[in-house]
């Protein structure tokens, strides 16, 4: 994982929750004005975007959620947080204790089906394994980050959230709901997104896309 890549995953993913135009992810600074301008919206700054993904990130590695036991709470907290900072409605809900689901979803205008971006927040254990660096510290070694889940998954994590939180500030739009989704469990048994569609299906299962 690299800054780079953060920042060309953040735009194509911008491009795809809220151009709705489906052509391909464009990442020069005059294609994002352009993107932006189909939107209706002003230019996003991908750059501050990105540092803030990058900062989430650093966040949710330091959380330590490995599974077991998850402790998913820690991590959903931070998600809530920067929900509430941007003005976004956030659910959370916990599975088990001290283990939590976070999801979030904007309004379209229903002309398209919904868009899930499901991410999860639990990441496997570390214990016997021979890192070179503390695991739960984001580091940065020859142009990469590292650190424990930031490829698996907690990188798509931040991503995902921040898409959000630049279609509120941009004022982008849409035409399909937004639905960003953080669950755990996904390294053991999947329990987080088990008992979310057992209890309170009605939060996801109207989206078509994933």
């Amino acid at each position: 994982m690299t800054d780079s890549s953060l920042r060309r995953g953040l735009v194509g993913m911008v491009l795809l929750a809220g151009c709705s135009t489906g052509r391909q992810a464009e990442t020069s600074h005059a294609q994002q004005h352009a993107a932006a301008s189909r939107a209706g919206s002003a230019a996003p700054d991908f750059d501050v975007s990105a540092a803030r993904v990058r900062t989430l990130l650093e966040q949710l590695v330091a959380a330590d959620t490995e599974n077991p036991p998850g402790n998913e709470a820690r991590a959903a907290a931070l998600g809530a947080a920067r929900l509430q900072a941007a003005g976004i409605p956030y659910q959370l809900f916990e599975f088990a204790p001290g283990r939590q689901n976070l999801i979030a979803r904007m309004r379209g205008n229903g002309s398209a089906k919904p868009l899930l971006l499901l991410a999860h927040i639990d990441v496997v254990p570390t214990a016997g394994q021979p890192w070179t660096s503390p695991p739960h510290r984001l580091t940065e070694k020859s142009g990469y980050l590292v650190g424990r889940g930031t490829t698996d998954d907690l990188s798509d994590a931040a991503l995902d959230l921040e898409v959000l939180v630049l279609l509120q500030e941009l004022k982008v739009p849409l035409r399909r709901d937004v639905i960003l989704a953080w669950t755990g469990d996904e390294e053991r048994g999947g329990e987080g997104i088990r008992w979310q569609l057992q209890h309170h299906p009605e939060v996801l299962n109207d989206a078509a896309l994933a």
